[in-house]
């Protein structure tokens, strides 16, 4: 899911490039933490200092980040949590020009958030629910001021979005139902001037009003719905506003995010972990098999299977997240990182 911040292009025609060329540089890091099969284990921007960034976690429960245009080391907070970490997120507050990074660890229900360049932590809460998992959290920018939004993974309770600010004062809860949440994430609507939070969950993708805390839109396909939905991306370059989403049942879906219709649905041969929209036009969907495969949108063909990626080790494992940067020496790129292997690898569209 894309973030709120925007990350400038080099060149602006190069978004609307065939990634069919696509070709295996390098191995980014060898330590990386992928044990939960979810989207965002890592995160990738470029910052307002820009500084491209690649921020992960480790299994010694470490936070690392690596300037990607020398890949040198930038920081490292050791022991940044009690439990492994398995969700981390940017976020770019553009009045104040503050920058901050979400980590979230799923065992104690533990949220932080920290200052980007001084690495302070602002914000830390445990056990915000009874029971369960926390498996992505998100921020929220509305009318200047900053909230964590919040959702769990629970079979004994129902699924409860929680909203605090970073005094850690909770503001609101939205919505409780008898579902479990993978994904959860935000997006502002720059033509409606309107906050909105996705959750992905085990039945299907819902999206929220977040001003008015209510339900927006409960995105239900009646054909073979019921599977973790972990995977979710608003298309905003669209002519029509796109929510696509994925899941491990096999199956791609593109929905009208504002009237909740179904565009079209995609059937695959195996489990989906995680998508990338490359540009309005191409999609890469990383499978639970260890491939990767670039899906065109118009024409709802696969257009070739990234055949080099057993060549960076990756061969047999799954793939556990897919991320899009623009890379000022080699262009578009692809960052990978793969299930059980600790290894996050690099793709460029240019060489």
């Amino acid at each position: 899911m894309e973030s709120n911040n925007e990350i400038s292009d080099v060149n602006l025609n190069k978004r609307f490039k065939n990634p069919n060329n696509i070709q295996y540089l390098s191995d980014l890091t060898d330590n990386s933490y992928s044990e939960y099969i979810l989207d965002n284990n890592f995160a990738v921007f470029k910052s307002i200092s820009n500084i491209i960034y690649l921020i992960y976690s480790t299994f010694e429960k470490s936070i690392i980040s690596i300037n990607l245009i020398n890949n040198q080391i930038m920081n490292i907070i050791k022991n940044a949590h009690n439990y492994f970490i398995s969700n981390i997120r940017y976020f770019l507050d553009k009045k104040t020009k503050k920058e901050f990074i979400l980590s979230v660890s799923p065992e104690n229900r533990n949220i932080k958030v920290w200052h980007l360049r001084k690495w302070e932590c602002l914000f830390n809460m445990e056990n915000i629910y009874n029971e369960g998992l926390i498996y992505s959290a998100c921020f929220i920018l509305d009318y200047c001021q900053i909230y964590i939004v919040i959702s769990h993974h629970s079979k004994k309770c129902c699924e409860n979005i929680k909203v605090y600010d970073l005094s850690k004062k909770l503001k609101k809860e939205i919505y409780e139902s008898d579902d479990e949440t993978f994904f959860i994430d935000s997006f502002y609507d720059k033509k409606n001037s309107k906050n909105f939070i996705i959750t992905g969950n085990l039945n299907y993708v819902k999206s929220f009003d977040f001003t008015r805390n209510r339900l927006y839109h409960e995105y239900k396909d009646k054909q073979n719905c019921k599977s973790e939905h972990t995977s979710i991306i608003i298309d905003k370059d669209n002519e029509i506003l796109r929510l696509i989403e994925s899941s491990k049942g096999g199956y791609i879906r593109l929905w009208n995010f504002h009237t909740g219709e179904l565009i079209s649905r995609i059937s695959n041969n195996g489990k989906i972990n995680c998508i990338c929209l490359w540009n309005t036009d191409y999609l890469f969907v990383g499978f639970s098999s260890g491939k990767i495969r670039i899906l065109e949108l118009k024409t709802k063909k696969y257009i070739k299977d990234n055949e080099i990626y057993s060549n960076a080790l990756f061969c047999d494992l799954e793939v556990l997240s897919l991320k899009k940067i623009i890379h000022p020496k080699f262009g578009e790129c692809l960052i990978c990182q793969g299930y059980k292997d600790s290894q996050i690898t690099i793709f460029s569209n240019e060489v």
